[in-house]
């Protein structure tokens, strides 16, 4: 079973785009990123720690992705290191299309379904809908020290953030080197354990705290006024 093993780091809009201009040799490719997330309105999904996604890369390529934890993680917790299994399918522009206008779980291609009932018996297919979107620019570079850096600066809700991220099979060792490399550029470490898809989920139950708030407000009686 494939294993993503991932470095994390918050970063500032200055840090970003230092960093960008300094990486600006080592491009690799740029890509506009759209991540709708799949789940019932329970988030049966995420409270047994499983994302299910469907990435379009540039209006053109389309991947449906399954992650979740490992039992037994090969390496040893530290901040900003995620460890998970990841399942991952390419799919073809019109089936992928059709999801996105008219989603069923019960067209999730077999081996998504057979992992997702063995890891969540209880999951009712036919409940899962596209919960919303989030888009990304990505920036991939590929710094022979350290490795493959993916800068990317996201979008939710109107309000940009900024992160870079490393997949690596030495996660200790490329920790210790992007660490001397952030320290030569003044920058210091902030790792991440927030998952872009925990992003999205605290700004929808932002976007609805918001709204119902708003709609109470407006249910109030107005105070009268003496004449």
């Amino acid at each position: 079973m494939p294993l993503e093993i991932e470095l994390k780091y918050a970063l500032s809009k200055t840090q970003y785009t230092h960093l960008l201009a300094y990486l600006r040799t080592w491009i690799v490719r740029r890509q506009h990123i759209e991540n709708f997330y799949i789940d019932d309105s329970k988030l049966t999904l995420r409270r047994s720690r499983i994302g299910l996604r469907l990435r379009r890369v540039d209006k053109t390529k389309y991947f449906l992705t399954l992650k979740f934890d490992p039992k037994n993680p090969p390496h040893r917790r530290t901040r900003g290191l995620s460890v998970r299994h990841e399942i991952e399918e390419t799919m073809n522009g019109p089936l992928a299309r059709r999801f996105l206008s008219d989603f069923s779980g019960r067209a999730l291609p077999r081996r998504f379904v057979r992992w997702l009932l063995r890891l969540c018996p209880s999951l009712d297919l036919k409940e899962l809908g596209i919960l919303g979107k989030l888009s990304l620019f990505r920036v991939i570079h590929e710094l022979p020290a350290v490795g493959i850096i993916e800068l990317d600066k996201g979008s939710l809700g109107g309000e940009n953030f900024y992160e870079l991220e490393i997949e690596t099979s030495k996660p200790h060792e490329t920790q210790r080197r992007l660490h001397l490399l952030l320290k030569k550029l003044g920058m210091k470490p902030r790792p991440s354990q927030k998952s872009k898809l925990a992003r999205f989920l605290e700004k929808q139950s932002e976007v609805a705290g918001n709204r119902i708030r708003c709609e109470n407000r407006r249910s109030k009686p107005s105070p009268r006024i003496k004449i």
